[in-house]
């Protein structure tokens, strides 16, 4: 046979055969080949061109360095809008894309660094100034300082994420909302000195979620009680939290997580199911396993009063030991459960879950822990 074979056989391929194959690929492994083969480069242009995603979590080794300086040439990704980053490298690779390429259309951003300096990064983030969703969860070093230069360079803020950002108190919190008058979501977790103050003269009135896991210092809602917004409150393992009859204030709380609160009283899971004004609504999400207001009695209330509980979940302990009887009551009054989790509550029986199950033909899954797990996938419900 005459002639010498193709230096790159797939590019015999018909073209848009070749497009389609390479569309499927993750964005961050055309970074990569478009410099390991540098005969692709023409057709991973021709992808990446309408692309809005670009994930660089993966970056590192030669070929990615590579293929970022390729990637960061004038014209390219013009259509970016989100932005994910991770590792050490963040501060370098943040340097780069700024320098080498504006990314004017981006409105979300996600950088996880462990090191990510304080000062020269958020000086970086500040100047895309159209961001709408910013996670900067996993900043160790962040406290305060880039707590006060974010929430003035990006008042149009609607969803921030401070996750175990070890240096931030109530002051960068304050600030945050102080300026942030549109934000709609705040992610707090593991930020070990936030307290009650953090919510106090807050002029953000549009708070819909609020997540303060693993706030260790948190010993009370405080101000946000009066945040008549709120929708979604995630409080998990807030250990020395004590609570009274906050939530009975709450008019539109839909979903609330009280997972390891180990210091909540019966009176605030009483205050759950309180009546509240026409138009309010009661959770549809409740996650109570080792929480200690849940008991029989204020189970039984759960039951009676949010008959809209969608997701519910306890475990059993000594003042919780839920029976037949118990599961009964729900499945005459909550109708419209779709996951059921019941942690060590070892005094049910078949006639009980059957009963559940019966009431709640959109039950999708029903935990047991320690007797295993029903998953209900339509129809007759099994085992």
């Amino acid at each position: 046979m005459g002639g010498a074979a193709p230096a790159f056989p797939l590019l015999e391929l018909p073209r848009p055969f070749l497009v389609a194959v390479l569309s499927s690929l993750e964005l961050r492994h055309l970074v990569s080949t478009a410099h390991t083969c540098k005969e692709w480069k023409s057709l991973v242009d021709e992808v990446v061109e309408d692309h809005t995603v670009l994930d660089l979590n993966l970056a590192g080794g030669r070929a990615t360095e590579q293929g970022l300086k390729w990637a960061m040439a004038p014209g390219r990704f013009r259509s970016i809008t989100t932005l994910s980053l991770y590792g050490s490298l963040c501060d370098e690779l943040l340097d780069q894309i700024h320098l080498a390429h504006p990314f004017r259309a981006l409105s979300n951003l996600t950088v996880t660094a462990p090191s990510l300096h304080p000062i020269a990064s958020i000086q970086t983030i500040s100047s895309w100034r159209d961001l709408t969703k910013l996670d900067l969860g996993g900043c160790l070093k962040l406290g305060d300082t880039a707590a006060g230069m974010l929430a003035q360079r990006h008042p149009q803020l609607r969803e921030l994420s401070c996750k175990d950002w070890r240096l931030l108190s109530d002051d960068g919190v304050q600030k945050i909302l102080r300026h942030c008058t549109q934000l709609e979501g705040l992610t707090l977790d593991g930020c070990l000195r936030i307290t009650h103050r953090a919510f106090d003269d807050s002029v953000c009135t549009s708070l819909k979620c609020v997540s303060l896991a693993q706030c260790i210092g948190l010993e009370m809602l405080g101000s946000l009680t009066l945040q008549t917004t709120l929708q979604k409150l995630l409080l998990r393992k807030c250990s020395k939290l004590r609570l009274g009859l906050e939530f009975a204030f709450m008019e539109h709380l839909d979903s609330v997580d009280l997972t390891g609160c180990t210091s909540i009283s019966e009176a605030a899971i009483r205050a759950l199911g309180m009546p509240k004004a026409d138009g309010c609504t009661r959770p549809r999400s409740l996650m109570l396993e080792n929480c200690s207001g849940v008991t029989c009695a204020t189970f039984n209330v759960i039951s009676a009063q949010c008959q809209q509980v969608e997701q519910l979940a306890v475990s059993g302990n000594n003042a919780l030991k839920l029976t037949d009887v118990e599961l009964l009551g729900l499945a005459g009054h909550c109708r419209c459960l779709r996951t059921l989790i019941l942690s060590w509550c070892t005094e049910v029986t078949d006639a009980g879950l059957a009963a559940v199950l019966a009431a709640n033909p959109n039950l999708r899954h029903l935990s047991v822990e320690g007797i295993g797990s029903w998953v209900v996938l339509g129809g007759p419900a099994r085992q």
